[in-house]
């Protein structure tokens, strides 16, 4: 089962961060870097599912 308040968690940060104006240049890898966290947390399932 996937954790939803990890989620809201992450749009918050990303949410603060992105009304900080010095640190707007940061957001877009921050976004990156968390999608890839993300992607290669989730690998095992998502191999599951892709080579079932």
């Amino acid at each position: 089962m996937f954790d939803f308040n990890i989620l809201k968690a992450w749009c918050e940060m990303l949410e603060l961060i992105a009304r900080s104006a010095t640190a707007k240049r940061f957001m877009w890898l921050t976004y990156v870097v968390g999608l890839a966290a993300l992607v290669i947390w989730r690998l095992p399932d998502i191999l599951a599912v892709v080579l079932k």
